[in-house]
């Protein structure tokens, strides 16, 4: 939802509409529904939002998506996504602690692995976004 929203902000941009940098107007976004949704169903999801319920839903969801323990690298891509894509890559299966170390270490971490300075053995120098990221490899292999 939040791409349709942010396209439908930059629609009304490049029409020059008054919207705010951060945030939104769903006053003056419903008239510019992103591609592919009908304009009376952009609407009608637009009033939905431009409700103080919704707003105080979409803060204590902010809210609790940013304590979330599970933090990764991985985009809004699945699991089972990463893996066949890095199998397409690879040209070869790949296990669980590819995926989770393509999925959970840092970006510098990842470089090092593809510089070959490190190895996915060097459990030491691995480096994750969580504390719990580097435990669960170190459970399942």
């Amino acid at each position: 939802m939040s791409d349709m929203r942010k396209s439908s902000k930059k629609k009304a941009l490049k029409a020059r509409e008054d919207i705010p940098d951060v945030g939104y107007n769903f006053k003056i976004q419903c008239k510019y529904p992103p591609n592919g949704v009908p304009r009376r169903k952009w609407e009608r999801m637009c009033m939905s939002w431009n409700t103080k319920d919704w707003e105080k839903k979409s803060k204590a969801g902010r809210e609790n998506r940013k304590n979330d323990l599970c933090r990764h690298t991985g985009g809004s891509k699945g699991f089972d996504e990463h893996r066949r894509n890095l199998e397409k890559i690879k040209g070869k299966k790949v296990g669980f602690a590819e995926v989770l170390l393509h999925t959970h270490a840092t970006k510098e971490c990842k470089k090092r692995l593809n510089d070959g300075e490190i190895s996915a053995n060097d459990y030491d120098k691995l480096e994750f976004v969580t504390d719990r990221s580097k435990r669960l490899l170190h459970e399942k292999t």
